[in-house]
């Protein structure tokens, strides 16, 4: 078993991989800011979510950057394990899962 703290803070991308995603944003889905959601019938800690202003946006985009960037070095490494099942015949032999711990949602609040 392999685990990664990434991309968990301090989202600290590995020094090759810094900028590789330079000015990437956070996804602006529909439920993207919260100022909709205050009269809702959402959750009480929810509907007390201040709305996203531009200096929060700036910061949110720059952490998904960031959190992005860290991620590329886990691609390498997964796929420095399936080199190696590979060259061991063992590839077909083997179950790779993945989970995640529901991540964070950077502005989305649904």
């Amino acid at each position: 078993m392999t685990a990664w703290p990434t991309p968990h803070a301090p989202f600290t991308p590995a020094p090759q991989n810094k900028g590789h995603f330079s000015g990437y944003r956070a996804h602006r889905t529909p439920n993207f800011n919260s100022s909709r959601y205050q009269n809702s019938q959402k959750h009480w800690m929810i509907r007390r979510l201040a709305p996203i202003d531009q200096e929060i946006a700036s910061r949110i985009d720059g952490m998904f950057q960031m959190r992005s960037e860290a991620l590329l070095s886990i691609d390498r490494h997964v796929e420095l394990f399936v080199n190696a099942l590979e060259s061991l015949n063992q590839l077909d032999n083997t179950i790779i899962l993945y989970t995640s711990d529901n991540g964070w949602k950077l502005g989305s609040i649904d």
